[in-house]
């Protein structure tokens, strides 16, 4: 069991380790690489969403399509600011105060609400302004951001999957009096990195996250710690914990009683 999780942490550092040398040191090998991954993914999407643009050239089909979606979001992004300004979030704010307190509304409580859903709409339009430039600077072909966005991504990615692979070496190279106590632990964390692996190249939608610049980070990293931590509180600890929290979650969610 030893020499087959030395082979396969060895082989695991040595595959993500190599991609991410690759984009570390050639950097203009991976910026030919990504433009044309990049461009595949945009155009594929586009002839997905608007199928009577497939007949024309493919900048033609990037350029249009783009410029459809670019009018949509702006449409989006005007009617979210008039939602804002109008009445909708003190009639919403009133309602669920009311939910909430099931009698009499005080009338602060419920400006409070107000105030919060009228904030949080034009957070949203903010964003889609955002991402309306990002899409407009892409049409242009300023492809500069939207690389550098993806490689630094990437770079967290597969630096996180080497590190967890070469901590499943080092786990083979302990004591061995003691090697006994971490092949489990070991194989968790394979299964896990893959599984994390797994969702976050075929879970991430490419189209939104190349355009918006809207990546996984520091989250895919995040989130593989956590399906480890499930994975060894059910297996090595008979899932205590995970027991104890599913226990508690009808009660962390306030559920307004009349």
């Amino acid at each position: 069991m030893t020499l087959f999780l030395r082979f396969i942490g060895i082989s695991g550092v040595i595959l993500f380790g190599a991609l991410l040398a690759f984009i570390v040191t050639k950097p203009g090998s991976f910026e030919h690489t990504s433009l044309s991954f990049i461009k595949g993914e945009v155009i594929s999407e586009v002839l997905q969403r608007y199928p009577d643009l497939a007949e024309g050239p493919l900048d033609s089909v990037l350029q249009e399509g783009l410029g459809r979606l670019s009018d949509r979001i702006g449409i989006k992004q005007n009617d979210l600011s008039a939602l804002a300004a109008s009445e909708f979030s003190d009639l919403l704010g009133h309602i669920i105060e009311s939910f909430c307190t099931c009698g009499p509304v005080d009338a602060e409580d419920a400006k409070t609400r107000s105030l919060m859903f009228r904030e949080g709409l034009e957070v949203r339009a903010a964003e889609l302004g955002l991402n309306q430039v990002k899409l407009i600077d892409f049409m242009k072909g300023q492809y500069a951001q939207t690389l550098n966005a993806l490689r630094g991504d990437l770079i967290v990615f597969l630096s996180v999957d080497t590190l967890s692979f070469a901590l499943v070496v080092a786990a083979t190279f302990v004591r061995r009096s003691r090697r006994h106590a971490v092949v489990v632990p070991a194989m968790l964390l394979i299964f896990a990195t893959l599984v994390s692996a797994a969702i976050y190249v075929m879970g991430t939608d490419w189209f939104y996250a190349i355009i918006f610049q809207d990546y996984a980070g520091v989250w895919y990293a995040i989130g593989l710690s956590v399906i480890y931590a499930f994975l060894a509180d059910i297996v090595l600890n008979r899932a205590k914990l995970t027991l104890r929290l599913l226990s508690q979650l009808p009660a962390a969610i306030p559920v307004p009683v009349c």
